[in-house]
């Protein structure tokens, strides 16, 4: 179940059901601003967005404490973006995923694998808001997840 059937309705109704189904099991509201419209997007876009949906709203449910959170999900030019806030307590600075625990380390290698970027902005007691991008179209000679160089692109917080 690499690719969960449910993106068979798209990637924004693949969304929708991932935050319903948080919501239900964490009590926490899940706004939604989803964008896309009619535009097709690759598989692999499509596979990488929804579990990074997925992932974080695990995260959100088993550490941040919030009260509620967002996902906003957007095209701008050439690019796909995902936005996903909470209001929880935050991370300290420098913090480290405990051990065994992968979560943002495997969002962020879905997100360079896919040619794209990885922001996350986090303080105490400020909630986390994490930004991701990647390219519609697979940049020609894009740098593998390996390659020491992939992932330095850098996305304003502001975005």
């Amino acid at each position: 179940k690499l690719r969960p059937a449910v993106l068979d309705l798209g990637l924004e109704a693949a969304i929708e059901w991932e935050s319903r189904k948080f919501s239900r099991r964490s009590g926490l509201p899940c706004a939604l601003d989803l964008r896309l419209g009619e535009k097709m997007l690759r598989d692999e876009l499509t596979t990488a967005y929804y579990r990074i949906a997925q992932e974080s709203l695990t995260n959100t449910m088993r550490h941040s404490q919030a009260k509620s959170t967002s996902i906003r999900l957007w095209i701008d030019q050439e690019w796909l973006f995902m936005k996903i806030s909470d209001d929880g307590i935050g991370m300290q600075e420098g913090a480290c995923p405990r051990s065994g625990s992968y979560g943002l380390i495997g969002i962020a290698e879905r997100v360079f694998a896919l040619g794209g970027a990885f922001n996350l902005d986090s303080a105490p007691n400020k909630g986390t808001q994490m930004l991701v991008a990647a390219p519609l179209i697979r940049p020609a000679g894009h740098a593998r997840p390996d390659d020491p160089g992939a992932g330095t692109l850098t996305i304003p917080a502001n975005s």
